[in-house]
């Protein structure tokens, strides 16, 4: 059963790549500035920025720079995760210490000295 879906998705998707090919043209030689040749050291296409020369075949440059996509793709959201779940700790050590956003705003306002009523605000049931 699955040979018969592979082959089903190949023979759909190979005319397209036979259209794609005909007007794919090549990619130029890329002259490389100093950050462009740390995006092709962290993109794994060179191991450190001396062996990285003046001017790279312009596949070698793109495929580097979409190996840094593929990353921020996938660490990115795992990055933001975990700020959120440490904010969700601090948040609850907040609530339990007894401090809050409504506090802080009452607090900021009696500085300034501005007349807010917060009675009308916060309403508790």
């Amino acid at each position: 059963m699955a040979h018969l879906v592979k082959n089903c998705l190949r023979s759909r998707l190979l005319p397209l790549a036979r259209f794609e090919s005909q007007f794919q043209t090549p990619i130029p030689h890329v002259d490389m500035t100093p950050m462009m040749k740390r995006i092709a050291v962290w993109g794994k296409a060179y191991k450190s920025v001396g062996e990285v020369p003046n001017s790279i075949p312009g596949h070698v440059y793109l495929r580097a720079r979409d190996n840094i996509r593929k990353k921020a793709a996938i660490y990115g959201p795992l990055i933001t995760g975990v700020f959120a779940f440490f904010y969700v700790l601090k948040g609850r050590y907040d609530r339990d210490q007894g401090d809050s956003l409504m506090k802080r705003m009452q607090e900021m306002h009696e500085k300034n000295g501005s007349h807010v009523n917060f009675e009308n605000i916060a309403r508790k049931p």
